[in-house]
């Protein structure tokens, strides 16, 4: 097992709170609330539902890439081992 030490393990919290923070921004309140807020015993707006599934593909693809990157540059003899710990 290979552990990368630094700010790669929440690098999705930070992707997916920023495109939470982009969503309020962008919208009014009313639209904010009619299109982002679920009531207690309501539906979710189907804006929202939408809205979270691209967010979850944005982090799983920035994941990928991230992931596709730090193994080619470890598999790469030009970088110092030191920045990759074995387990």
């Amino acid at each position: 097992m290979i552990l990368f030490k630094d700010s790669s393990t929440n690098k999705g919290g930070v992707i997916s709170s920023s495109m939470e923070v982009l969503a309020a921004l962008a919208m009014t309140d009313e639209e904010y609330d009619r299109l982002m807020v679920v009531r207690p015993g309501g539906a979710i707006p189907a804006f929202r539902e939408r809205y979270i599934r691209e967010v979850i593909a944005t982090v799983v693809r920035r994941a990928d890439q991230e992931f596709e990157l730090l193994w080619k540059t470890h598999n790469n003899d030009a970088y110092p081992s030191q920045f990759f710990r074995r387990w």
